[in-house]
């Protein structure tokens, strides 16, 4: 198989399991009961509408090229609305659950925040001049 067909067969895989695997570990290192299946099950939610948003924008760059800014602008903006609304999903569903805020602190520092401002720096120091 090319390289293209295991990008695209690896990518949603990865996705999914950088989403599924921080919860686990949390879960792990607390010891707190959390409801794993309900988060996966919200996670694979917004990643199927995130699919159908993300095919449709594609579809509109596909047949507008010069959009090129506008359609980079709605990616972004869709990308980070789905993030949004799976970290509020699933915090509202783990707090129901009676875990303390302490634990959900401790989730979006580490697992959330802290790999993306290693990445920024990252990108930063090796792609920008």
């Amino acid at each position: 198989m090319t390289m293209n067909i295991w990008m695209a067969i690896l990518i949603p895989v990865a996705l999914f399991l950088l989403q599924i695997v921080p919860v686990a570990i949390v879960a792990l290192l607390s010891g707190e009961k959390l409801p794993l299946g309900t988060i996966s099950a919200n996670s694979m939610v917004g990643f199927q509408l995130g699919g159908i948003l993300l095919s449709i924008l594609a579809i509109v760059w596909v047949f507008n090229p010069q959009w090129n800014f506008a359609v980079a602008i709605t990616l972004v903006v869709i990308l980070g609305i789905i993030q949004i609304s799976r970290l509020l999903k699933n915090s509202y569903l783990v707090l129901s659950t009676g875990v303390s805020w302490y634990y959900i602190l401790l989730y979006l520092c580490t697992l959330e925040i802290l790999p993306l401002f290693v990445a920024y720096y990252y990108v930063k120091l090796n792609f920008m001049n």
